[in-house]
């Protein structure tokens, strides 16, 4: 209210415009979607591992693992059940996969797997960067 300068009726169309009406469409390329499928399917993966050993974790890590969840769920939920998300709340989601992945990069027994799914996720994003630059 005080940022549209005390106007009532640009507030409530500031309102309307952000949560109500749907986003601008934004244009998925195949590479993007390809690289998305396999980051989620790595995510599955790191969450199927972190549910195996979550009870022998501390207290206070199985707090901030299960916070963790709960974003990644409620950003998922809100990305495909509110018609105003736009793809900017995937940047939300990474914060989880980011530390979900990290923690199973970790804690993998086989460091060569580690290797690979990290050399893996460093050229998709190279790939992704040079096709969206010449592209």
């Amino acid at each position: 209210y005080y940022i549209s300068g005390s106007d009532l009726s640009s507030f409530s169309s500031l309102l309307l415009n952000n949560i109500v009406l749907p986003a601008s469409p934004y244009y998925w390329s195949p590479l993007i979607v390809t690289v998305l499928i396999s980051g989620t399917l790595l995510l599955v993966i790191s969450l199927v591992q972190l549910i195996g050993i979550f009870p022998t974790k501390k207290i206070k890590t199985r707090k901030t693992f299960s916070l963790l969840i709960w974003i990644l769920i409620i950003s998922v939920v809100a990305y495909f059940a509110v018609p105003s998300a736009s793809v900017e709340l995937i940047s939300i989601l990474l914060i989880p996969f980011a530390y979900l992945l990290s923690h199973f990069l970790v804690f993998v027994r086989n460091k060569k797997i580690a290797n690979i799914v990290f050399a893996i996720i460093f050229l998709a994003i190279a790939t992704i960067q040079v096709f969206e630059i010449y592209a």
